[in-house]
């Protein structure tokens, strides 16, 4: 999970043609900011920043363009396993397990190994933890019932 991330929505004036797209990326690149996530449709264009100090500056720059908002205190929250974008179920069971958490920018990134999707960052810690009880349930723990099993495998006997 990634804290303090702010979503900031370009909602182009005329239409979202590659050209806009390439010009929004080089105002947030000329105001040094790095895009955590870049989401886009044909009506918007949606990105991830870590920072919102110079989202006035970007907006001023944007204007004529594109109308430009940004909310705050957004948390950006990550599965990773391999191959995880040819398992359907996987998406299927997370989604079911934070179905009741307002979650945007769902994105199954170009490699196969991840899906990440935001949240309000007041939220993020209980998603977390679903998906940590999903994926990595509690094992139950076996009592040791005799003191001839070992605790700790060194090489050599215990003195």
């Amino acid at each position: 999970m990634k804290r303090g991330v702010a979503s900031v929505d370009v909602e182009p004036l005329r239409w979202l043609a590659p050209e806009l797209v390439r010009e929004v990326c080089d105002v947030f690149e000329r105001h040094h900011y790095s895009l955590d996530l870049l989401s886009a449709s044909r009506g918007s264009l949606s990105v991830l920043v870590s920072t919102t100090a110079a989202l006035p500056a970007i907006a001023e720059e944007l204007q004529g363009l594109a109308k430009v908002r940004w909310k705050n205190h957004q948390a950006l929250v990550c599965l990773v396993g391999e191959k995880i974008r040819r398992r359907p179920e996987i998406a299927s069971r997370v989604f079911r397990a934070i179905s009741d958490i307002d979650v945007r920018m769902i994105c199954q990134g170009a490699s196969e190994r991840n899906i990440s999707f935001l949240v309000d960052e007041s939220k993020a810690e209980e998603a977390v933890q679903r998906l940590h009880r999903l994926f990595f349930p509690p094992e139950k723990v076996q009592p040791l019932d005799d003191s001839s099993h070992a605790l700790c495998q060194a090489g050599e006997s215990w003195v």
